[in-house]
């Protein structure tokens, strides 16, 4: 609600964003794949935002972010 407040966020999103743009699934999100792949895990319920689990593999729809995301 405040204006300083507004602007960290901003300066944060900006000073962050190649890093989080270059950003690419690691083995732990490989690996989650690869149980949904299998049918022993039928989503993934994470607070991450950044599509990492949709690109390592697991189908948008199974993918739950309880903080949503525009991009999927």
């Amino acid at each position: 609600r405040s204006e300083e407040a507004r602007r960290e966020t901003w300066r944060r999103k900006f000073a962050t964003h190649d890093t989080v743009a270059s950003a690419t699934p690691n083995a732990g999100h490989r690996a989650l794949a690869h149980l949904v792949a299998q049918g022993k895990m039928p989503a993934v319920i994470t607070q991450n935002i950044d599509g990492l689990h949709q690109a390592s593999g697991i189908p948008a729809g199974k993918v739950i972010e309880l903080h949503g995301n525009t991009t999927y």
